[in-house]
């Protein structure tokens, strides 16, 4: 019990130190890092369904067309017209759907033949987004020093111990002498991060 009596003042500061150290560590810094990409994607038509034909009548007097081999070829726009006459011919419309891993395509095609085939790929941009989250907690370090005095010229010298906790707190010791009083001191520190 006297031990304890003699000694209070090193029980306290422990626990005053165990106090400012835990109330003084910072929270973990998170940083959040988003890139986002965009790919352009060539994808394979996987299926092609048709869901209906219906004739449909172009009227060639205000379409461009070729005449190749004996195949008509519309050059640009086509025109069409809800009821037959002299100027136009009658074609098959078919609603297609094109489906591909990732796209789907719907189409119109419009053939004065068959419908044999339908190939082809999808086109498309793909966006990518990458979050990359980081925790980065401060950490603590151990530092051993020395000094001596400038002026006048090496009259004191001194060691000591410095403990650096989470960028927040410095507690520490050190031991100095004093030659022109041939003086020894034993000295402590306490630092909080301000800012």
């Amino acid at each position: 019990m006297n031990f304890i009596k003699k000694n209070w003042f090193v029980f306290v500061s422990i626990i005053a130190v165990f106090i400012i150290v835990k109330s003084c560590e910072p929270k973990p810094i998170i940083k959040v890092k988003t890139e986002v990409n965009i790919k352009d994607i060539i994808d394979s038509v996987r299926t092609a369904t048709l869901k209906g034909v219906k004739p449909v009548y172009i009227d060639t007097s205000k379409s461009e067309i070729r005449y190749i081999k004996g195949k008509t070829i519309f050059k640009d726009s086509i025109v069409y017209v809800k009821t037959p006459n002299d100027n136009t011919i009658k074609a098959n419309q078919y609603d297609t759907k094109l489906t591909a891993n990732n796209a789907t395509a719907k189409l119109k095609i419009t053939t004065t033949g068959d419908l044999l085939d339908v190939s082809g790929t999808i086109e498309y941009k793909k966006k990518e987004t990458t979050t990359t989250v980081s925790k980065i907690v401060p950490m603590s370090g151990l530092f051993i020093y020395g000094g001596a005095s400038v002026v006048p010229m090496l009259q004191s010298v001194e060691v000591g111990v410095d403990y650096q906790i989470r960028n927040t707190v410095i507690i520490g010791i050190n031991a100095d002498h004093n030659f022109q009083y041939n003086f020894n001191s034993i000295g402590v520190k306490l630092g909080v991060n301000i800012f």
